[in-house]
């Protein structure tokens, strides 16, 4: 309201791309992790679900949210594929925050049962992922390569099963970069 005044929104969209928590997934991360993986979701679910209708009171407008899980969030040692999603802490929180804010009219949720969901806004097609199966590059040339090789190849992907999409949105870089087909 402070720095965009004067602008009209239909709706907005706060995609939720993994590594919602850090998870103990290096023994390292066992040790210095502040809190047990319990304890850090149910500190962090009421806070996240209140932040999402704060914007949602605040703004007056529907909120999407799309979630996808990472590879910090998962339950195990490694990435379970077959059932990415509902082996994740993510998903338990996505899905506590999606039933504590159920009778919030004007806020829906996609949780993705994949490490991957599509959708649209307007005539624009979006990927939400988290991207750690971007690969490739060493580091030599950054994280161009590796992520237009792996954009290109999910809109081939999608484009043949008719459901094509403009921009992947990514989280597993944690860092503002934005592409001709990407936003991380």
């Amino acid at each position: 309201k402070t720095y965009v005044a004067g602008v009209g929104y239909d709706g907005i969209v706060i995609a939720l791309l993994g590594d919602i928590i850090t998870g103990d997934i290096h023994e390292e991360l066992m040790k210095t992790n502040e809190a047990p993986i319990p304890a850090t979701i149910v500190h962090w679910v009421p806070l996240l679900a209140a932040a999402i209708k704060f914007i949602h009171d605040e703004m007056d407008v529907p909120i999407y949210v799309p979630m996808v899980n990472g590879n910090h969030d998962r339950t195990g040692k490694r990435i379970s594929f077959k059932s990415r999603a509902e082996e994740s802490f993510a998903w338990i929180i996505y899905s506590w925050i999606a039933d504590s804010l159920r009778d919030v009219p004007g806020i829906t949720f996609g949780i993705s049962d994949s490490a991957e969901l599509r959708f649209d806004v307007y005539d624009t097609g979006f990927l939400a992922v988290h991207g750690d199966a971007a690969k490739g590059g060493n580091g030599i040339a950054g994280l161009w390569p590796p992520i237009s090789r792996y954009v290109l190849k999910k809109q081939s992907v999608y484009g043949s099963q008719r459901k094509p999409f403009d921009y992947a949105l990514l989280g597993h870089f944690h860092q503002h970069t934005i592409g001709n087909n990407f936003i991380i």
